[in-house]
C-alpha cells in the first residue's frame, strides 16, 4: 500500500513537471535564447561593418570605433589586439561579478568586444522561477485532489480499524473496494470484517446474555426474600 501511494505521488509530481515544461516549450519556446542569438547577430553585423572599414588609417579607424561604441551601455570592454580602448568595468568587478555566461565575445579585424548578457540571464532566471512556481502550484493542486483519495483508502480505514480494535462497543465494518483487495490495509480489513468482528460480536452477545442471566437470578433471590 505504501508503495502504491508513493508511486502515485511520484507520478503526479513527474506528470505536473512534464506538463508545465511541454506547455511552456510549445507556447513560449525559448525567448531568452532567441534574445541572446539576436544580440550576438546584431554585434557580429555591427562589428563587420565598423571593424571592416577600408580606406582609413589605423588612428582614424580607432577613433571611429570608439565613437560608435562609446555610448553602447551593453559594451563591457573593447580591445584592439592587446590594447584596451574602452572599459566599463573595473578589473576587480570583471573577475568577481562576471562569469563566462554573463557576456559574449566578438572578434573582427584585430578588434575584440565583450558584450554583456546579464539582462538576458536575469530574464532567464525570472522565467525559470515562473515555471518553478507554476509547477509548485500545480503539484499542490493535484495533491489536494489526491488527498481525498488518500483519506478514503487510508485514513478512514485506519480510523475504523483502530476504533474497532480498541472500543468494545464499536462494530462498524470496513468497506472494501474490489480493486484494492490486494493492498495490505484492505487485507487486514478483510481479516477484521470476516474474523475479528464476528468473534467480537459473538463475545459481546455472550456477555450480554450472561448479564441478563445474572440479573434474572438476582431478581429471583430478591423475590424469595420478600
Amino acid at each position: 500500500m505504501a508503495q502504491h501511494h508513493t508511486a502515485a505521488v511520484s507520478t503526479i509530481a513527474v506528470t505536473a513537471i512534464l506538463a508545465v515544461l511541454i506547455i511552456f516549450a510549445f507556447t513560449l519556446g525559448d525567448p531568452v535564447e532567441s534574445s541572446l542569438n539576436e544580440r550576438k547577430d546584431y554585434y557580429r553585423d555591427l562589428s563587420a561593418r565598423v571593424f571592416g572599414m577600408v580606406g582609413y588609417d589605423e588612428e582614424s579607424k580607432i577613433e571611429i570605433v570608439e565613437n560608435v561604441f562609446s555610448g553602447d551601455t551593453r559594451l563591457l570592454k573593447l580591445y584592439q589586439r592587446d590594447k584596451l580602448l574602452i572599459s566599463r568595468v573595473t578589473e576587480e568587478d570583471w573577475s568577481l561579478k562576471y562569469s563566462s555566461e554573463d557576456y559574449f565575445e566578438v572578434q573582427n579585424s584585430g578588434f575584440t568586444i565583450f558584450v554583456s548578457a546579464v539582462d538576458i540571464n536575469k530574464n532567464r532566471a525570472q522565467n525559470s522561477m515562473m515555471i518553478f512556481a507554476v509547477i509548485i502550484v500545480l503539484v499542490f493542486g493535484l495533491m489536494l485532489i489526491y488527498t481525498k483519495h488518500f483519506v478514503q483508502t487510508i485514513s478512514d480505514i485506519l480510523f475504523i480499524l483502530l476504533r474497532g480494535f480498541k472500543e468494545k462497543g464499536y462494530s462498524l465494518q470496513v468497506k472494501i473496494p474490489k480493486e484494492y483487495t490486494d493492498h495490505e490495509i484492505f487485507q487486514l480489513s478483510i481479516f477484521y470484517n470476516d474474523k475479528f468482528l464476528p468473534a467480537k460480536l459473538k463475545r459481546l452477545h455472550k456477555e450480554k446474555a450472561k448479564m441478563k442471566s445474572q440479573l434474572s437470578m438476582n431478581d429471583l433471590i430478591k423475590f424469595k426474600k420478600k
